[in-house]
């Protein structure tokens, strides 16, 4: 998809260099992918509220950690480790 701004197309360049594979919106929430495989994933969400976000935006949310830079968080999904 061609996006027409250069500071966007620059800052996913540089996600696209680091490992980031996919880039998702669900909500109010920015997802974005670092690595997965078998129902494990892993990656940053930034959330345009500041309100962290639950397994209904990351299915089989199992870690969340805020990041020191408002928004931001770290996640990791388990679909084999989701609590039943």
């Amino acid at each position: 998809m061609e996006i027409g701004n250069a500071d966007a197309n620059a800052a996913l360049e540089l996600l696209h260099i680091h490992g980031y594979f996919g880039i998702g919106k669900s909500y109010d929430f920015i997802i974005f992918y670092r690595w997965g495989r078998g129902g494990v994933g892993v990656g940053l969400v930034y959330s345009v509220t500041g309100i962290p976000p639950d397994s209904d935006v990351i299915p089989y949310l199992t870690i969340l950690e805020p990041s020191d830079t408002d928004g931001w968080f770290y996640f990791e999904s388990n679909s084999r480790g989701w609590r039943r």
